[in-house]
């Protein structure tokens, strides 16, 4: 610490490749079993579920120069309120995670219909609608005609690969604002005052990926929630501490 500041930043590049969903967590839409087992090296190498190319995190502590002992107001009543404020924060940004378009059909015929892949046969991000809809937002591919769910030949498992698309990004800022306060030499207060999500910014959940739903395809329709089960939406609370 400086002057006051404390100051990190850390930026990660990462790409991770496996063959096989998490059992216990898969992707939406996906399953604990491999769409064929019997040449799962191939046809399902692709990206983890958490390959998550860049992720930057910029943390701060700034107490400022107010008050008794610092720089600037540090006589009288007001020095005495001023003092000992601080401001911190957590801001992250991160790209989206890994998803599959799936299809109903079981071209592969594998016995595993609900969750094989389909063909690609366009680009898969053109679309003519607009990227921001009223009801949801278009992140990953939009463009349902670039893929087809029936294939040419039996027992072929459509191109589209898994988790070869993304989804939306993810912003977060959470900030505290703390007001330290000696009340005698033994006993000391702290006012903190913190928001999670400060700016508010949508966290969207990923889109939809199988072509027997059109109307969700492409689209991110809700938000993700907190490990606490509360939303991802902007957050403030209040709390009060005594040290002694």
């Amino acid at each position: 610490m400086s002057r006051g500041l404390q100051f990190s930043a850390a930026y990660t590049w990462a790409h991770s490749i496996d063959d096989s969903n998490d059992p216990l967590l898969p992707e939406a839409g996906a399953g604990s079993f491999p769409v064929d087992s019997r040449n799962f090296q191939i046809v399902s190498r692709g990206n983890s579920d958490n390959d998550i190319r860049h992720r930057g995190v910029v943390s701060f502590t700034y107490e400022l120069p107010l008050g008794r002992g610092k720089g600037y107001i540090h006589d009288g009543v007001a020095g005495r309120i001023l003092e000992g404020i601080q401001i911190s924060g957590i801001v992250s940004a991160q790209t989206g995670h890994p998803y599959s378009i799936f299809t109903t059909q079981d071209n592969g015929r594998t016995g595993i219909a609900s969750f094989s892949y389909p063909d690609v046969i366009g680009d898969p991000f053109v679309s003519s609608g607009p990227r921001i809809t009223p009801d949801g937002v278009r992140t990953g591919a939009s463009n349902l005609d670039a893929f087809t769910p029936d294939s040419a030949f039996l027992g072929h498992v459509g191109d589209a690969g898994r988790n070869q698309f993304y989804g939306p990004h993810y912003t977060n800022t959470d900030v505290s604002l703390i007001k330290n306060m000696s009340i005698t030499e033994r006993f000391k207060l702290q006012i903190r005052s913190e928001f999670f999500n400060l700016f508010n910014t949508p966290q969207f959940t990923q889109p939809g990926g199988l072509l027997a739903n059109p109307s969700g395809f492409g689209l991110s329709t809700s938000v993700i929630t907190r490990s606490d089960g509360t939303t991802s939406a902007r957050q403030i609370q209040l709390g009060l501490k005594l040290n002694f």
